[in-house]
């Protein structure tokens, strides 16, 4: 079923490739499945637009104190947080099962979000005896998740699955660095070292942790800048720049084959 599924995606990919200028990816990992599927237009990497303020703000209002306060976490701890659906290809059980090496040093892992596999994903904390430093918040309103991200040191997932990840952007907005499993679609989003990293296997992840906690706080507050300064690309205003550029190009084009 799913080799079939791709099939009729590529089909209908190639039928509108061949009726439109110009195909828009939201991540180059996008473009190069889009270009496997021998599309006869160009393909034009443009990342999808947030409205940045909102994260921005939420560093301003130093939600980090509040949150914690609220979650119980003491001002001082090393917190990573996830945000996010709880679904299972979003491989949260692998954050769970690193949680057993990096709880050992009391890091804290934030579960930010609901969906489908929350269950299991409870039932696993029990197993794994992470109780202590696991905490799940549930649901959270759309107004309230900007918030929420500014509670953690570096923002974690370990997803291969995210065709952009809008979440990537929304942490570096807020200036919190992130540490992803590598995937194609952090390739111009993540620069090892400076504005987070990304991790192929436990060992990287745990070093980027003990990385994070050896820093000293102008360090730290240097890479929280560049988090920040590296979400502008995601500007909705950015997007839309980007955008009305590629349509000029078209309509100049058009016009001049036209002319004749």
């Amino acid at each position: 079923q799913k080799v079939w599924g791709r099939n009729i995606v590529q089909l209908m990919t190639k039928k509108l490739a061949n009726v439109v200028e110009t195909l828009i990816a939201p991540s180059d990992k996008i473009r190069k499945i889009l270009e496997g599927y021998q599309v006869s237009c160009p393909v034009e990497v443009i990342p999808s637009g947030i409205h940045l303020e909102k994260y921005q703000l939420c560093k301003k209002e130093d939600w980090r104190k509040k949150i914690r306060m609220q979650l119980g976490i003491s001002q001082d701890a090393l917190v990573l947080v996830y945000v996010g659906r709880m679904a299972k290809e979003k491989n949260i059980e692998e954050l769970l099962e690193y949680q057993q090496d990096a709880g050992k040093s009391g890091v804290i892992l934030v579960l930010v979000g609901d969906g489908p596999y929350l269950p299991e994903l409870k039932k696993k904390v029990e197993e794994l005896k992470l109780a202590k430093n696991v905490i799940f918040t549930g649901m959270i309103t759309p107004e309230e998740v900007g918030r929420y991200y500014q509670a953690g040191d570096l923002f974690v997932s370990a997803s291969t699955s995210e065709t952009q990840g809008m979440t990537y952007a929304e942490a570096l907005a807020g200036g919190i660095p992130l540490l992803c499993r590598r995937d194609g679609c952090l390739e111009q989003v993540v620069t090892d070292g400076e504005n987070g990293w990304q991790y192929d296997e436990k060992e990287d992840y745990l070093m980027r942790i003990q990385e994070w906690k050896g820093m000293g706080e102008n360090a730290r507050g240097r890479m929280q800048n560049k988090a920040a300064i590296s979400a502008e690309k995601f500007s909705s205003g950015n997007f839309a720049e980007r955008v009305e550029k590629i349509y000029e190009q078209q309509i100049r084009k058009y016009r001049y084959e036209n002319a004749a």
